[in-house]
């Protein structure tokens, strides 16, 4: 039964992974904490009253089917006592009690490893930074580990890939879950080469701080990280900071104090941030720590033209507003939201959003990744539609359209 325990204890909604591993401290095994009674949770410090009722609502049998998931879907599973979990990770103050890996995890302890990471929103010339020195730390002998989102994160996994390097991909998501939905190309080949990870089971819907919370596991599978383009709110600069928390080495590409997707980092490097200008001038600090795996290549990197995982074309029901004559041709969504009128009354970005508004309850960030619409018009047109009664906002930023979906 320990296993089902565990991944129980996993999958528990709503309760802080520090609070979890407080929780499992403090009794021991998974099982005993599964015994304890909601009083018994409630008195330890620092878990709060709700974290002690999830926590005391116990159901291994859907821990049961969770696991039949994981060996149907050939999902290993990593908990917290298993010695292939990394130590590195389960060094750090609030470790993921199960790690959840979809293909050959590397002996990441081993191993020179990166963290890649940066705005979702990247320039052309952050995108194409970030290729390059991914691929550069790859053809020095690192590993790259990202998280794979759209932007700067999908251009280091490319980069290195293109380099013949190996890519760790710490998803928000369930491990098996493709987010953004175009990236399957990209994904799968991470996981032929390399690995996905996630400390979240097959089924689990994903929230908003999900996100966030994984970025502690990306600086903490690496031995440092690198940012290459971020503004001054990003979540790169939060895995900057676990990275420096955890002890790891934080590293920055300077950019132009005109560039307002630079200012992240140049914020990190007046605060002590390393500067690199290429691969090698992060693997270099690594190299003696790993001197069996850190060289430097002897000639520049070359890389392919074009990505050697190109996105998957988008569907023709989301007309692409860089292209209005081909938005013009594409068939107009079906709404049940809309009446016949409505619907053609609305402009081309918002069909753009009533098209990919396919589920109820859709995060702003995953409704901007779906259409590639700018976020300011994406927020924009959202208020317009609130107005027009076709769109409807629930906390957090999530929307969902007000008689229906697309379909």
């Amino acid at each position: 039964m320990a296993a089902e325990h565990w991944l129980w204890l996993s999958a528990v909604q709503n309760v802080r992974p520090s609070a979890k591993l407080a929780a499992l401290r403090h009794f021991g095994t998974p099982e005993a904490l599964a015994a304890a009674s909601e009083a018994e949770l409630a008195a330890l410090p620092g878990l709060r009253p709700a974290e002690a009722r999830h926590l005391a609502d116990v159901r291994l049998d859907e821990a049961g089917q969770l696991l039949e998931a994981c060996l149907r879907e050939d999902i290993a599973v990593l908990t917290l006592e298993d010695a292939r979990y990394p130590r590195r990770l389960r060094c750090i103050a609030d470790p993921p009690v199960v790690l959840y890996v979809l293909g050959a995890l590397p002996r990441i302890d081993r191993l020179p490893a990166v963290g890649v990471v940066g705005t979702r929103r990247a320039t052309p010339s952050g995108l194409e930074t970030s290729r390059r020195l991914a691929a550069e730390i790859a053809a020095c002998g690192g590993l790259v580990v990202t998280g794979l989102a759209a932007g700067v994160d999908a251009a280091a996994a490319q980069g290195a890939l293109a380099a013949g390097g190996q890519v760790v991909g710490v998803l928000g998501t369930a491990v098996n879950e493709i987010y953004p939905r175009g990236s399957a190309p990209l994904f799968a080949r991470v996981r032929e080469t390399g690995a996905l990870v996630s400390e979240h089971p097959p089924g689990h819907k994903a929230r908003q701080w999900d996100f966030s919370a994984r970025n502690r596991i990306i600086s903490g599978l690496s031995a440092a990280v690198l940012v290459t383009e971020a503004p001054e709110k990003s979540g790169a600069l939060i895995t900057a900071g676990q990275a420096a928390a955890q002890g790891r080495g934080v590293f920055a590409v300077p950019g132009s104090a005109a560039n307002a997707a630079a200012a992240g980092a140049n914020a990190l490097l007046r605060s002590g941030a390393q500067s690199a200008l290429c691969g090698w001038d992060v693997m270099a600090c690594l190299a003696e720590r790993f001197p069996e795996h850190v060289h430097r290549p002897d000639g520049p990197v070359e890389l392919p033209a074009e990505p050697i995982c190109p996105p998957a074309a988008r569907p023709t029901r989301t007309p692409r507003a860089s292209h209005p004559a081909a938005a013009a041709s594409a068939p107009a969504p079906a709404c049940t939201a809309c009446t016949p009128e409505q619907l053609a009354a609305l402009s081309e970005h918002q069909r753009s959003i009533v098209a990919v508004m396919q589920r109820p309850c859709m995060h702003i960030d995953e409704i901007i990744e779906s259409t590639g619409l700018p976020a300011p018009d994406v927020t924009a047109e959202l208020t317009v539609l609130q107005i027009a009664g076709i769109v409807s906002q629930q906390q957090g930023k999530h929307f969902t359209l007000c008689g229906g979906q697309t379909r």
